[in-house]
């Protein structure tokens, strides 16, 4: 995706990740550098320019019938099975429900914004700056790379440690019409970039 697109997705007035040379770029990055530090997680509001997160959803909604469903109990380490050696009130033995549906990447259409913010060389590089990594490279995996996690009336997602990430970058399409939106947990091993 070039530039030209990219100014009807990515709000590039307030989030300069054409411009990595900037002044902007370099105070943006080192902003989310310490929220990160600080809070295990940053957050970047109004990234996504509406109009366009809009046409998102829509496309979303439009494959929805196609996505894997899930609803069952897992504990915090995302195992479904109980250990027999540990006591009833461990971790590895307490479990939640987690319910939703899930869209892969092979379901968005191939001219898909957010597969075009994944893959842009700027929007890596910007989420590199922001973890401390000198570069990153994208997932060959045809399903892994973009995920959007729909979740409808009753559905829920339990706590739980993204052991097995670096870090994860959640893009929030649509706020619940109703309910509680899950804010990170901050611990000493997981990161999150929430957008």
């Amino acid at each position: 995706m070039d530039k030209l697109e990219l100014h009807r997705t990515i709000d590039l007035s307030r989030y300069p990740l054409d411009k990595p040379d900037s002044p902007e770029y370099r105070a943006l990055a080192t902003d989310k550098r310490k929220q990160l530090n600080h809070n295990q997680y940053c957050t970047m509001p109004g990234f996504l320019l509406d109009a366009q997160r809009r046409k998102i959803v829509a496309a979303v909604e439009k494959r929805q019938q196609h996505t894997h469903r899930a609803d069952g109990q897992r504990n915090v380490y995302l195992q479904r099975s109980r250990s027999e050696t540990l006591p009833d009130d461990h971790p590895r033995n307490i479990f939640a429900r987690g319910s939703y549906n899930m869209m892969g990447a092979h379901l968005l259409d191939h001219d898909s914004p957010l597969k075009d913010i994944y893959y842009w060389p700027p929007m890596q590089q910007f989420i590199a700056d922001i973890v401390g990594e000198p570069r990153l490279y994208p997932s060959d995996d045809p399903y892994q790379p973009v995920n959007v996690l729909c979740q409808g009336n009753g559905d829920c997602s339990a706590w739980h440690f993204d052991s097995h990430n670096a870090f994860t970058m959640t893009l929030m399409l649509q706020a619940p019409e109703s309910g509680v939106i899950g804010d990170p947990v901050v611990n000493e091993t997981v990161y999150g970039i929430k957008a």
